[in-house]
C-alpha cells in the first residue's frame, strides 16, 4: 500500500508543477519569438524584394513597349510561374512587378523613374534592353526578371553580341561588367557563350583568362 500524501503536499506539489510548465512554456515562446525575429530580418534582404500583386487585367492595361500600366500610369512588368499542384495538374502564376535593381541586388527602385516607355526597345539576341536614357541588363530568376543598368553603356550605339554580351562604340560588356581592355574590332563570342577572345586575350563571362 502506498503511504498518504496530506493536502498540503499535495498543494505544494501542483504549485511546483505548475510553475514548471509555466516557466516552459515562456521559454518556448521567447526562442520562437528570437527565430521569427530572425527570419524577418533575412526576409528584408531576400523574400521582400519583390512586391507581388495578383494580375487583374482589368486594372492594368498593355503598353507597346511590353510594360503594364496602372490607373495611376505606374509602370509594371507582367511574370509567369508555371508549377504543378499536388495532383499533377499544370498551373499558372502571374504577378506583376514594378522594381528595377540599381545598380546591384538587393539596391531597387520603381521601373517608372527609369524606363521611357516610347524609346524601349528588348533586344531578341540576347539579355539587353535599351530606351533613350539607358542600357539595361536582365536575367531570370526564381522571382521572374531582374533588371540592372548598364550604368557605363551608351544607348545611342549599343547593341547585343549575343546572350550577355553587348557593345557600344568603344566598350565591350559582359552583363553590367566592363570587359577590360577588349579590342572592339577582333573580339568574337565562342560556341559555349561564356568565352570569349580577341587579337590579344581570352575572357570567361567577362574576365581576362590569359
Amino acid at each position: 500500500m502506498f503511504p498518504k500524501i496530506s493536502n498540503a503536499k499535495k498543494m505544494n506539489y501542483s504549485i511546483k508543477l505548475g510553475l514548471l510548465i509555466l516557466i516552459s512554456m515562456l521559454v518556448l515562446t521567447s526562442y520562437n519569438l528570437k527565430k521569427d525575429c530572425n527570419l524577418s530580418n533575412s526576409n528584408q534582404v531576400t523574400d521582400s524584394i519583390k512586391h507581388k500583386y495578383y494580375f487583374d487585367r482589368t486594372k492594368y492595361k498593355k503598353h507597346k513597349s511590353g510594360f503594364y500600366l496602372s490607373e495611376k500610369n505606374d509602370v509594371f512588368q507582367l511574370n509567369e510561374l508555371q508549377y504543378k499542384d499536388s495532383d499533377g495538374e499544370v498551373k499558372m502564376h502571374f504577378w506583376i512587378d514594378s522594381l528595377l535593381f540599381y545598380p546591384h541586388y538587393p539596391y531597387k527602385r520603381q521601373l517608372k523613374e527609369f524606363i521611357d516607355l516610347n524609346t524601349f526597345i528588348s533586344d531578341t539576341l540576347g539579355n539587353f534592353e535599351k530606351d533613350k536614357n539607358n542600357v539595361y541588363f536582365y536575367k531570370s530568376s526564381s522571382d521572374g526578371v531582374m533588371r540592372f543598368i548598364v550604368k557605363k553603356a551608351d544607348p545611342k550605339t549599343f547593341n547585343t553580341i549575343i546572350d550577355r554580351w553587348g557593345k557600344d562604340k568603344s566598350t565591350i560588356y559582359y552583363e553590367t561588367d566592363v570587359v577590360k581592355k577588349a579590342d572592339l574590332k577582333t573580339f568574337i563570342v565562342l560556341k559555349d557563350k561564356d568565352s570569349a577572345r580577341d587579337k590579344n586575350y581570352r575572357y570567361y563571362r567577362g574576365k581576362r583568362i590569359r
